[in-house]
C-alpha cells in the first residue's frame, strides 16, 4: 500500500508531509519506503533492521536481539503496524472509541516508560476491519503524527524488488 504521513510540529507551527509506500509480510518482514520529500527506506526482517537514505546511499543494519532499548521500540512498532495489539496491553490502557468506524485508543499507563514520550495513540480501521485507515500519535511534547493508509492491497504477491534496500530504482 501507500501512506501519507503528516507530522504537526508545534514548536515550528509547521506540518511536514511525507509520502511513500510499504509492504508487510506477516510475521517476519515489513518495508517502509519514503519517496517524498526525501528518500529513505527501513526494512525489518526477522531480528534485523536495515536503514538506507539517498543522501549517504549507505545501508546500516541493527540486530534487534542484542539491543534492549531498540527491541522495546521495535515491539511498539510491531504492535501498531502489524496489528500485535495484545502485546501493547501491558503498557497501555485500551479503549474502543467508536464501533463504526472502529476506532481504538491506546493511552500509556502512568508507570509505563512510554508515558514520557506518548500521550495517546488512536487507530482507525477501514469499514471491513481488515486493515488500518489511519494511525494518530499524540506525542508528549505536543507534536502529532497522522499516518493515512491508501491504495491497500491485501493477500497479493509482493515482488522481490519491493524488499530491496536501497529500493529498486531508488
Amino acid at each position: 500500500g501507500e501512506f501519507v504521513q503528516e507530522k504537526n510540529l508545534t514548536v515550528l507551527k509547521h506540518t511536514l508531509t511525507i509520502k511513500g509506500r510499504f509492504a508487510v509480510e506477516r510475521p517476519r518482514r515489513l518495508v517502509w519506503h519514503v519517496v517524498e520529500p526525501v528518500k529513505y527506506s527501513i526494512r525489518v526482517e526477522n531480528e534485523d533492521v536495515q536503514f538506507w537514505d539517498e543522501d549517504t546511499n549507505r545501508v546500516d543494519t541493527i540486530h534487534i536481539g542484542t539491543n534492549h532499548s531498540f527491541r522495546a521500540a521495535f515491539e511498539q512498532f510491531q504492535g501498531w503496524f502489524l496489528g500485535n495489539y495484545a502485546s501493547l496491553e501491558q503498557s497501555y490502557d485500551v479503549t474502543v472509541q467508536s464501533a463504526e468506524p472502529l476506532v481504538v485508543s491506546f493511552q500509556p499507563k502512568a508507570d509505563s516508560p512510554m508515558a514520557q514520550m506518548i500521550k495517546r495513540v488512536e487507530v482507525t480501521f477501514q469499514a471491513d476491519h481488515l486493515y488500518l485507515a489511519s494511525l494518530v500519535i499524540q506525542e508528549g511534547g505536543g507534536d502529532t503524527t497522522t499516518i493515512r493508509f491508501v491504495n491497500i492491497q491485501i493477500n497479493q504477491p509482493v515482488p522481490d524488488s519491493t524488499w530491496e534496500i536501497p529500493p529498486h530504482g531508488k
